[in-house]
């Protein structure tokens, strides 16, 4: 599992990411807003977690953009703003999840944990489409290798982008709505 942490605080930065590898994550820091949609794309995380307050680009604009890349990726923000209206606009800009500093280190690993676990629960009996071979619009997906195929580009894919293309193969001809598309992704439960 990859986590991406965005904290300008770098002693807090250094003992988070320490404290992750030695939870299992493999962790990219990056303390100045302006470089961590490089870094998402780079690394392609199963996490993120993003203070409000970074140098250069804040967390909110940086979750929203993040959003747009990967509806799916489950994000974290943190942040000493700790009002209603603060957590309200972070969870709108598309965050799972919001704590607010200080927090306890053991909180906020369960809180990573949490959104992970429903990122990973089955949705429904795997289908063979998702696990095997299968073209849609041209792209051919290897569900397996969690990879994509147009013409001589590849490109990788997480698990929900190819639970996603795998609902769109299985539903050709229909129209699905958002909810569908989250319910396949994501579980009804979240």
């Amino acid at each position: 599992m990859h986590l991406l942490l965005a904290e300008d605080d770098e002693n807090l930065s250094r003992g988070l990411s320490v404290l992750f590898k030695h939870e299992g994550y493999d962790t990219t820091c990056i303390t100045d807003g302006g470089q961590v949609l490089a870094a998402f794309d780079r690394v392609k995380p199963d996490v993120c977690v993003l203070d409000v307050m970074l140098p250069n680009q804040d967390g909110i604009s940086l979750c929203s953009a993040i959003r747009e890349r990967d509806p799916l990726v489950p994000i974290i923000m943190l942040s000493a703003c700790g009002e209603e209206v603060d957590r309200v606009i972070g969870l709108d800009s598309g965050a799972d999840d919001y704590l607010t500093k200080p927090f306890s280190t053991r909180e906020l690993l369960s809180r990573i944990n949490a959104v992970l676990r429903r990122v990973s629960q089955p949705q429904a009996a795997p289908s063979s489409a998702q696990s095997d071979h299968f073209a849609l619009a041209g792209i051919t997906v290897n569900g397996e290798a969690l990879k994509a195929t147009l013409g001589e580009q590849s490109v990788d894919l997480s698990r929900r982008e190819v639970a996603i293309l795998s609902l769109f193969y299985q539903s050709q001809g229909k129209v699905l709505s958002r909810d569908e598309i989250m319910n396949h992704a994501w579980g009804h439960d979240y």
